[in-house]
């Protein structure tokens, strides 16, 4: 989701250029390299569900900031927290798949989540095309930060009120697939 706003947020929302853009993807960059850091003492063994619902609900919070509040200082702290949230997600996602899924169906698994994702953004932005030309881009983005953002909470309540597989996993006893 980050990668695909940058350039109208800089082009058209904070009017920044070429210039600003590569600032705000160092800034994004940075922001990955502090999550990476931190991303062991944020959680200690396999993610759970929850905190993997909760991170990427979070990743849509600093981009409805950075909608409403299109000023360059402003953007510069969004992406540097767009990229901890978007890093430390990632790779609580990728362990928590490691966890769940059998070991021999990692690989068709991971495959399936990549290429669904990729595919999953294409319908959402022919859908937001015309909403584009109505709204303009600061707007749209505004409002699908929002939605991520609600439907992040609504997934993140489900989580918290079943237990996952790795959850359930640790309370039996049985050991990780990993």
């Amino acid at each position: 989701m980050v990668e695909i706003i940058m350039v109208p947020v800089s082009m058209e929302v904070a009017n920044i250029g070429a210039s600003g853009l590569g600032l705000l993807y160092t800034s994004l960059a940075l922001g990955g390299v502090a999550g990476l850091a931190i991303l062991g003492a944020l959680k200690r063994g396999i993610p759970s569900l929850k905190l993997v619902v909760l991170l990427n609900a979070l990743l849509a919070a600093p981009m409805l900031l950075g909608a409403t509040f299109p000023i360059f200082p402003v953007l510069m702290a969004v992406f540097f927290v767009s990229g901890i949230l978007f890093d430390v997600s990632s790779v609580a996602t990728q362990s928590m798949l490691q966890a769940v899924v059998p070991q021999n169906f990692l690989g068709r698994v991971f495959s399936l989540v990549n290429v669904s994702l990729a595919l999953g953004v294409l319908p959402v932005l022919h859908f937001l095309d015309p909403v584009v030309g109505w709204l303009g881009s600061a707007g749209t983005l505004q409002i699908t930060s929002l939605t991520v953002c609600v439907l992040g909470a609504l997934l993140y309540l489900t989580a918290l009120t079943r237990p996952g597989r790795v959850e359930a996993r640790k309370e039996s006893g049985e050991e990780s697939p990993v």
